[in-house]
């Protein structure tokens, strides 16, 4: 008994997954990042008083490439403060600069005037890099759904 087989078939919907698995996973990583920003704006400890923080958390669009193993999302805030609550602060002295004296309301709940003050430093909350921490499993999902959809795209037969 001979049995033939003829890889034409295989050979052209490979070289589909191939034509079809950057952008496919250049998508699948661009959720990923959504998911994580939006884990960080719904899922934090820190105290939003302005809520400008939690809206300047996105995800950037991916950049890179699949092939050359430098495909990447960032997700991050862009509020001046951000860095500082992620990571937290050391203390440190803050003085007037754009005025004579620095104005603030004290924990007696009173009006204080300072031309400097010892800031005692602040915690790190890290609400980002938690975020995806506990996101990582819909990350990894995310990102194999991407690849998935290329083989989807050459006639493969895919089971999620």
């Amino acid at each position: 008994m001979n049995a033939h087989l003829e890889v034409h078939g295989v050979a052209h919907a490979m070289a589909v997954v191939l034509s079809e698995i950057g952008e496919a996973t250049r998508e699948g990583l661009a959720r990923a990042g959504e998911i994580v920003a939006e884990e960080a704006r719904q899922n934090h400890e820190y105290k939003d008083r302005t809520f400008w923080l939690t809206r300047s958390i996105a995800s950037d669009d991916p950049v890179g490439n699949f092939f050359g193993g430098t495909l990447e999302c960032e997700v991050g805030a862009d509020a001046p403060h951000a860095a500082a609550i992620e990571v937290g602060s050391r203390a440190h002295v803050i003085r007037a600069r754009n005025a004579k004296m620095l104005r603030f309301t004290g924990r007696d709940g009173r009006l204080h005037f300072r031309k400097q003050v010892n800031h005692p430093g602040t915690k790190a909350y890290r609400y980002l890099a938690g975020s995806l921490e506990r996101e990582a499993d819909a990350v990894a999902e995310a990102v194999i759904d991407g690849a998935l959809e290329a083989f989807e795209a050459a006639g493969f037969d895919v089971e999620r």
